[in-house]
C-alpha cells in the first residue's frame, strides 16, 4: 500500500485560486467569496488564470465559488471545463466570467475534542491528527482548538504543523462537551488566515452539552465565513438510549455544517476508514474549481442567497458527478 506521502502527492491535483492583480481601488470582502475586479475579453467567455491576473478593479462585484467535484465512486474528478459547469442563484444559471485553477497553501483549522465521551475513540482520533500533519502541505498554516467543558485557542496560526502532533501527545478525555463553541471559536480565528484557501477539520462525536452558543447561531457564522468544513466521527457504541440520541443529533449537526459551507463528513470505524477519511479531505481540498460569476439576480441586504453548482460529464450522462459547494451565502449589506 502506498505511504500517505505518496497518496497526498498523487492527489495533489490543480486548486483553482483567482488571483486579482488590482489598483489602489480594489476590494476584497470577508464572508462571501467575493471581489471587486472589471471583466475583460469577450462577452460569455470565461476568462483564463493569466487574464484574471491582469484585470483592473472597478465597481462590478463578482462571486467566487470553491467547487469539488466527485465521481460516483468518491473520487475527485480534475480537467474539467468551464462550459461543463453551471452555477444557480435563486434557481436562475448565472453567467460565467471566471473558472481556473492554481494550486496554493491553504489555512487550517483543526478542531480536536478532548471531553469525556470521547474517551473510548481517543486512540483513532490520535491516528486522524497524525494523517492530518503528514498529509498537509509545508506551505500550508494552520491552528488548532481543542475543547471540553470550554473551547481553547491551543495554537494559533503557524506553519510546523507537526507541532499539533506534539501538544495532543498523551492528552485525556474528560469533562463535559462545547462542541458548538469550539467550532464558533475556530470560525472567529480563521479571521485571522494568510490564505485564500480556507478549511477547517473538526474531529469530535458531535455530542454537546455545555455550549454557550446554539446551533442557529454557529450555522449563521459558518455561512458568513468563507471556510468549509469537514468533520470526522468515531461511530460508538451509546450505552443508553440518551447517549445514542445525543451522538445522532451531533453528527447530523455535524453534517449539516458540512453541506452549507461546501465540506463533507465522514463516519468512521477502523484506522483505515480514519486514513482513507484524512486522505478524501486533502483531495477535496487541493482539487478544487474556483468559479467566478457576476450575479445577474436580485439580492435583499444581508438576506439568504441559495446556491447550487452542477456539472455535466462530457459525453457521458451517466457518469453521475457530484459536486461539493456551499449552498449559499448572505448578501452584502452594503
Amino acid at each position: 500500500m502506498p505511504s500517505l506521502n505518496r497518496i497526498f502527492n498523487a492527489a495533489r491535483l490543480a486548486l483553482l485560486f483567482i488571483s486579482v492583480a488590482s489598483s489602489a481601488s480594489a476590494q476584497l470582502f470577508d464572508g462571501p467569496t467575493m471581489r471587486s475586479a472589471h471583466r475583460q475579453g469577450s462577452p460569455g467567455r470565461a476568462q483564463s488564470d493569466a487574464e484574471l491576473r491582469g484585470v483592473i478593479a472597478v465597481d462590478s462585484r463578482l462571486v467566487l465559488v470553491p467547487v469539488s467535484v466527485t465521481d460516483k465512486n468518491g473520487r475527485t474528478v480534475d480537467g474539467l471545463r468551464a462550459d461543463q459547469f453551471t452555477v444557480f442563484e435563486n434557481g436562475v444559471a448565472q453567467p460565467i466570467v471566471a473558472f481556473g485553477s492554481e494550486d496554493t497553501p491553504a489555512s487550517i483549522g483543526l478542531v480536536f475534542d478532548l471531553s469525556g465521551s470521547m474517551n473510548l475513540s481517543l486512540p483513532l482520533d490520535h491516528q486522524a491528527v497524525h494523517a492530518f500533519t503528514e498529509l498537509t502541505n509545508p506551505e500550508d498554516e494552520a491552528f488548532l482548538v481543542t475543547l471540553a467543558g470550554t473551547p481553547t485557542l491551543v495554537l494559533p496560526f503557524f506553519h510546523d504543523i507537526s507541532d499539533i502532533q506534539k501538544v495532543l501527545f498523551g492528552s485525556k478525555a474528560f469533562g463535559s462537551t462545547a462542541l458548538v463553541d469550539a467550532v464558533y471559536l475556530a470560525l472567529t480565528e480563521m479571521r485571522n488566515a494568510h490564505n485564500q484557501r480556507r478549511a477547517i477539520m473538526v474531529i469530535s462525536d458531535g455530542v454537546d452539552n455545555h455550549s454557550r452558543h446554539s446551533e442557529h447561531e454557529l450555522l449563521r457564522l459558518a455561512c458568513e465565513t468563507d471556510a468549509q468544513i469537514y468533520s470526522i466521527s468515531v461511530v460508538s457504541h451509546p450505552r443508553t438510549l440518551k447517549e445514542a440520541s445525543e451522538n445522532s443529533a451531533g453528527r447530523a449537526l455535524l453534517r449539516e455544517v458540512a453541506v452549507r459551507t461546501g465540506g463533507r463528513h465522514f463516519d468512521v470505524l477502523t484506522g483505515e476508514d480514519v486514513t482513507r477519511a484524512m486522505v478524501t479531505f486533502v483531495e477535496l481540498l487541493r482539487n478544487q474549481y474556483v468559479i467566478s460569476y457576476k450575479p445577474t439576480t436580485e439580492r435583499l441586504p444581508g438576506k439568504w442567497t441559495p446556491l447550487r453548482v452542477r456539472v455535466i460529464p462530457a459525453g457521458d450522462e451517466s457518469q453521475g458527478y457530484h459536486t461539493l459547494a456551499r449552498s449559499g451565502y448572505y448578501a452584502p449589506s452594503r
